[in-house]
């Protein structure tokens, strides 16, 4: 059964981007999604695909994917019902960075990037409350203040790495290489962040002694480490 609008308008004040509308402006935005039913195995978008919606998991699960210059893809992430990806999207279009597949029968709710845009024309005071969101978001990228919601990225990029470690890296002498395809952008849109945040939390990790480089590589040196920050152990 479809949430009602209601429902869907709480769902998005779950995603940051939209977290400052007020109800009604996100009920407006709840009547404009649509929703799609997806097969096992079936993508739900793939890399390189146009950037233009933002999707709600709804039910099933869905497999997060990256494909490198080899054409060998990285399972990245398993998303459960509840989760939301894609929200950048509605402000830059870019291309897709990863790819989406359905795990299990699923349905997800879509937000088209045009009906955001065509929202923001006809809400000034709500565009207006959404730059200030993205200046904000551009201090935290310069490092000129720390807010909580940094901490919550480097908790979910700690434990991104930490279960990419797990399932997809190369055990060695001092720590795991990960996969080439491991990189700022993939890590970004996945986790609905900027490359620019992926960047300053690596570094700190780094200063933790919980990364390093390789080349163009990372190298997990200390899992567990990455897994303590991740459930909020400092």
């Amino acid at each position: 059964m479809k949430p009602d609008a209601e429902h869907l308008a709480w769902r998005l004040h779950e995603v940051p981007l939209l977290g400052h509308l007020d109800e009604d402006e996100r009920l407006e935005l709840a009547s404009k999604v649509v929703f799609r039913r997806l097969a096992a195995r079936s993508p739900l978008f793939l890399q390189g695909d146009p950037g233009d919606a933002l999707f709600l998991v709804l039910a099933g699960s869905v497999r997060v994917m990256t494909r490198g210059a080899g054409e060998r893809e990285v399972n990245l992430a398993l998303l459960n019902e509840g989760a939301f990806f894609g929200d950048m999207a509605l402000l830059d279009g870019n291309s897709r960075a990863i790819s989406v597949y359905a795990v299990s029968d699923c349905e997800v709710a879509v937000l088209d990037r045009s009906e955001f845009q065509s929202f923001l024309e006809t809400h000034p005071a709500a565009a207006r409350r959404l730059l200030g969101v993205l200046c904000q978001h551009l201090r935290q990228a310069n490092g000129q203040s720390l807010e909580p919601s940094q901490r919550t990225v480097r908790q979910k990029l700690a434990g991104v790495l930490r279960d990419l470690a797990l399932s997809n890296g190369e055990v060695g002498a001092h720590g795991v290489l990960l996969p080439r395809e491991v990189n700022r952008r993939a890590l970004a849109e996945m986790l609905n962040t900027t490359r620019a945040a992926i960047t300053r939390e690596a570094a700190v990790l780094r200063q933790r002694g919980l990364l390093e480089n390789e080349g163009h590589r990372v190298r997990v040196t200390d899992p567990d480490g990455l897994g303590r920050l991740a459930s909020g152990v400092h």
